[in-house]
């Protein structure tokens, strides 16, 4: 399965605001609501879960 980029963005939609949506991430208000650990780690989970989708 191919993972297009706005499956990508669902899912760091999930991690990031814990909501189900496509709504294009705005890095500015990521930035002012998580701190930094917490941003990686959603990067990496989006990373492992659309390697898993392939």
């Amino acid at each position: 399965m191919k993972v297009k980029g706005f499956e990508k963005n669902i899912i760091m939609n999930i991690l990031l605001n814990g909501e189900l949506s496509n709504k294009p991430i705005d890095i500015d208000q990521v930035v002012a609501n998580k701190n930094e650990d917490e941003i990686w780690w959603a990067a990496a989970q989006s990373d492992t879960i659309t390697k898993e989708l392939r």
